[in-house]
């Protein structure tokens, strides 16, 4: 099985961000980055902003939680198009 790619600096924004977990100031920092990345002003975080980004996805377990989301679009879009 070949490795997952790594996931941008975007994507792992995007992720906490749309997550529901982060404290307030969680929210403002990553919004921020995330800003600055969709702006241009930045191209990649830094390795600290990273490093950050990276924990609080692991911490609040992000991943396991984007895929539940997944799971559950796709039920309620079997159940759309469930013919009568």
């Amino acid at each position: 099985m070949a490795p997952k790619p790594p996931r941008t600096d975007r994507v792992v924004l995007n992720a906490i961000l749309t997550c529901g977990k982060l404290k307030p100031a969680e929210k403002r920092a990553f919004q921020g980055m995330y800003n600055d990345i969709e702006r241009g002003l930045v191209i990649d975080l830094t390795k600290k902003q990273r490093l950050w980004a990276e924990s609080v996805y692991d911490k609040y377990n992000v991943s396991e939680l984007r895929s539940a989301q997944r799971r559950d679009v796709k039920v309620r879009q079997q159940q759309e198009f469930k013919p009568k």
